[in-house]
């Protein structure tokens, strides 16, 4: 099981990746090759969306200036997609499309 903290929550993807959970918005590793990472407000989520891709589930997250996709196989547990799709819920309080 995943620990959450009050204040980061962090879901581990493949190698040292990894997204950050803040108080008010959450962080996301910004390419394949790069360390670097893009801050979202939770505020600016307009939709969320999870879609079968390839055997697999994709995660689409629509923003105001930006779209963001997560393809299950990119996490190193079958559980993290659910958690990761979970806690985007809770705190943007965005309801998930299936």
């Amino acid at each position: 099981m995943l620990a959450i903290s009050l204040h980061v929550l962090q879901v581990a993807l493949r190698g040292s990746r990894a997204i950050v959970f803040g108080n008010t918005q959450f962080e996301f590793p910004h390419g394949k090759l790069f360390t670097k990472t893009t801050k979202v407000p939770y505020t600016s989520v307009i939709s969320i969306r999870v879609e079968p891709l390839a055997n697999k589930r994709a995660l689409q997250i629509r923003c105001a200036d930006r779209s963001i996709f997560v393809v299950e196989s990119m996490l190193p547990e079958a559980n993290a997609f659910d958690e990761l799709v979970s806690q985007l819920e809770a705190r943007t309080g965005v309801r998930v499309q299936q």
